[in-house]
């Protein structure tokens, strides 16, 4: 990752950088990770099949009906 390149809202990069070796010392990224991907797996489960799909949210892929060839 290009640390100079985050956003200045998240604090100076080598302070982000630090954070980022001391959780990866700690680990903290395996404990972390496995929670996070169930979260999405959570979140994907909870939309219909056309928003998985495309990528498109349902109501409005929806509301147009078939397209006219």
């Amino acid at each position: 990752m290009p640390w100079r390149d985050v956003p200045a809202e998240y604090g100076p990069w080598g302070r982000i950088y630090d954070l980022f070796r001391r959780w990866q010392h700690a680990v903290t990224w395996q404990r972390v990770l496995p929670w996070l991907q169930w979260l999405r797996r959570q979140r994907r489960d909870r939309v219909g099949p056309e928003r998985r799909l495309h990528g498109v949210p349902c109501p409005s892929a929806c509301s147009r009906g078939p397209q006219a060839g």
